[in-house]
């Protein structure tokens, strides 16, 4: 799992990161559905990866999407589309699948498993999170554990490629 940032002039933000002490990975251009795309891959200082993309059309700097690296991209997409009541996109058959949602995810295939812990997750508030987390294993999400720091409790829960992700309380407004 990691972040994609958008900005209007990709080279010059990826500069600007270098500056901050990101390190550059590699570059690729390649088509995604209909649209040519770039991207820059970068890890920031502790080594986790963020990609700087193009935004189209230009605009400041912004989270662009969450990407969860997928070996069953229909399954894990089909688990995010049900559990979050959004329509899954294919950009491009077996390879890219979008899900539209605040922010974006976007489910890329990969050739390797998942195997160490996620350094990036989403932080899902529900208004009752024992209802939620009910709700999601039986889509089949895994609750992996609870925890109780002073005044604020949440559930650590793996989707179904073992991605982590936090079910909390929602804030009351």
């Amino acid at each position: 799992m990691h972040l994609d940032w958008n900005a209007a002039d990709r080279e010059a933000e990826v500069q600007r990161l270098l500056g901050l002490g990101a390190t550059r990975l590699w570059d690729v251009q390649e088509k995604v559905g209909q649209e040519d795309m770039e991207w820059t891959a970068l890890a920031d200082s502790e080594g986790n990866e963020f990609c700087g993309i193009r935004s189209n059309p230009p605009s400041d700097r912004h989270l662009a999407t969450v990407v969860l690296d997928s070996d069953d991209l229909k399954r894990v997409g089909r688990f995010w589309e049900i559990a979050l009541e959004r329509e899954l996109e294919q950009l491009e058959p077996d390879t890219y699948y979008w899900l539209p949602s605040d922010p974006p995810l976007t489910f890329v295939k990969v050739p390797e498993p998942k195997i160490t812990k996620n350094r990036v997750h989403i932080d899902w508030h529900a208004p009752d999170p024992e209802v939620e987390v009910a709700h999601l294993i039986a889509l089949g999400a895994t609750r992996l554990w609870d925890v109780t720091n002073e005044n604020f409790e949440w559930t650590t829960m793996a989707d179904v490629e073992g991605n982590e992700f936090c079910v909390v309380q929602a804030e009351s407004s």
